[in-house]
């Protein structure tokens, strides 16, 4: 009787179950396998994207980079029209590129084309506001064209990002100087000095400003720090003869 119990039709036949549930792992194991080979297929289109991905950075990069070449050698044959031209090819490939930018505003300075320089620089600036550089750039611009307040402001802007700004303090010194502001002017000068004592320009301009006020002894003395670190300085030279022939002392002239 236990034996006939275990193939009566509501147990089921036990070599069907064993069918069955063979049946049932061969279809998950299939299914294992077809997962299996999907991902393998979506790792291997990964490794391709991404390695199509790198190739065309690269290639990206050294087009601006070839670009940026191209363009400083029309620059330093003069020919700035073509340089920003190679430039903007570059800026083609990578819009917000600010180093791109900011050589445009440099080349449209050199052809005197002001105003399309500073909405160069404003765009460096639009993305990346801490580019002190572009604020020196922008508040010498100003000052050229006679925009004094708006050139201070510039040039305080770069010595908000960096105290230690030279060429943000020469700015801010010429600024004063050209206002007629001198005593301002020659504070900018020795906190510059302060921070780059061997700057030739430095001390030419303070002397130039001493010479402007009439204290000529202490023009000569900045004159002759200048030479002092650049004996072959012509400009120094001449503005040391200058103040001399105006303390009549033709000889040391």
């Amino acid at each position: 009787t236990s034996i006939s119990i275990l193939y009566t039709p509501k147990s089921g036949n036990l070599l069907t179950y064993l069918d069955q549930s063979s049946d049932q792992s061969s279809k998950e194991w299939d299914n294992m396998k077809k997962m299996r080979k999907l991902l393998a297929l979506i790792l291997i289109c990964a490794i391709v994207i991404a390695s199509v991905s790198l190739i065309y950075s690269r290639t990206k990069k050294e087009k601006i980079e070839e670009l940026s070449e191209q363009a400083k050698a029309f620059a330093e044959k003069g020919d700035y029209e073509r340089a920003i031209e190679s430039y903007k090819k570059a800026l083609e490939i990578d819009p917000d590129n600010a180093d791109i930018l900011f050589n445009i505003g440099l080349n449209y300075y050199a052809l005197g084309e002001f105003w399309k320089a500073i909405e160069n620089y404003d765009k460096v600036l639009q993305i990346d506001p801490n580019r002190a550089d572009a604020w020196v750039e922008k508040g010498g611009l100003y000052l050229y064209m006679g925009s004094y307040e708006k050139a201070l402001e510039c040039y305080d802007k770069a010595l908000g990002i960096d105290s230690k700004s030279v060429d943000a303090l020469i700015g801010k010194g010429l600024v004063y100087s050209w206002m007629g502001n001198y005593e301002k002017g020659i504070e900018c000068y020795d906190k510059a000095l302060g921070i780059d004592p061997n700057n030739v320009n430095l001390w030419y301009r303070k002397g130039f400003i001493y010479y402007t006020i009439g204290q000529y002894e202490k023009g000569i003395e900045c004159y002759d720090k200048a030479l002092g670190i650049d004996p072959n300085n012509i400009d120094a030279w001449i503005a040391k003869g200058s103040t001399y022939a105006l303390m009549k002392e033709y000889e040391k002239g």
